[in-house]
């Protein structure tokens, strides 16, 4: 039987009333859920929704090797499912309490990063400087290449005139260029073998010092030291109170399994190129040299006081 007018009119206001009431439902039910819930996920921190990492401000772009510094980092939130497994938090949970995580200071770029990314450990390393003998050390005899700039890392070399090619220091950071002198900071074995390596150049006409660049330092791994200073030198830096027993554990490990046929090589060369004493006035030669590189460039930074 057709409906009058008036009865349609009430069914169909009647339907709208139920699609009204279930929108208002559906939206109370979201606001419920956002003003109940979102709190309690919040504080859950980096082992619930969200997390808290750390990522390279805008504006700061890193090159491999590169230090990153507290200030060139934020805190962002992100949720927790798209979390790198390695991140470095910013704030961990603690008895449902989040506690605030300091950047630490001795990370460096493995890689190129960009501004924005989010930091994390498999792109960072850090240099070893628990050693308590390190100090820094400046030398003006190793041949640099022309790009030397402070914060690249280099292996020191030593040529002999009949083709070796020793490493003398494995991946060492550069601290300080001026002219053609490089600071580096070595600890007590490393400054005792690079003393060992200078006489052994200077014993020779023809050998020489120099460094070689590392393209991409966070990726590349260290060198294998291949120099052995003479016999009497490591007996000194064993003896050496201000080597750590670590150390001298690795020094002995390494001097006596490939050290002795190293040194015999060396000695070989040097052997060719001693002749009536005039090892003795090259190198006496040499190093009055040094000296006076040193005192020239030393007087040339007073001229600005």
């Amino acid at each position: 039987m057709a409906s009058n007018p008036m009865q349609r009119k009430a069914r169909n206001s009647f339907l709208l009333g139920v699609i009204l009431t279930l929108l208002i439902a559906i939206i109370a039910g979201a606001l419920f859920y956002i003003l109940v819930f979102k709190e309690k996920m919040e504080v859950q921190g980096t082992t619930g929704a969200v997390a808290y990492v750390y990522k390279l401000k805008e504006g700061i772009e890193l090159k491999s090797g590169d230090k990153i510094t507290s200030e060139m980092v934020e805190e962002v939130k992100i949720t927790a499912n798209v979390v790198p497994t390695d991140a470095v938090f910013s704030q961990y949970k603690q008895d449902d309490t989040l506690v605030p995580v300091p950047f630490p200071t001795t990370y460096k770029c493995k890689i190129a990063l960009k501004a924005g990314t989010i930091l994390g450990k498999s792109m960072l390393y850090t240099d070893d400087l628990t050693d308590n003998s390190l100090r820094l050390v400046e030398f003006n005899m190793i041949s640099l290449q022309s790009t030397a700039i402070v914060g690249e890392y280099i292996d020191v070399r030593l040529f002999m005139p009949t083709g070796e090619d020793y490493i003398i220091l494995s991946k060492k950071c550069v601290m300080s260029v001026k002219d053609t002198t490089i600071g580096l900071l070595l600890n007590e074995e490393e400054i005792n073998t690079m003393s060992a390596a200078i006489i052994d150049a200077y014993t020779t006409s023809s050998g020489f010092i120099y460094a070689t660049k590392y393209i991409e330092p966070g990726m590349q791994t260290k060198a294998t030291q291949t120099y052995a200073p003479k016999q009497s030198i490591i007996e000194l830096m064993r003896d050496n109170p201000n080597i750590v027993d670590e150390a001298k554990r690795a020094l002995t490990e390494r001097w006596n399994t490939t050290g002795a046929k190293v040194r015999t090589e060396i000695e070989k060369t040097l052997n060719t190129y001693i002749m009536d004493g005039t090892d003795s006035a090259n190198v006496q030669e040499k190093m009055k040299e040094q000296l006076e590189k040193a005192k020239e460039l030393y007087l040339k930074g007073l001229e600005g006081y």
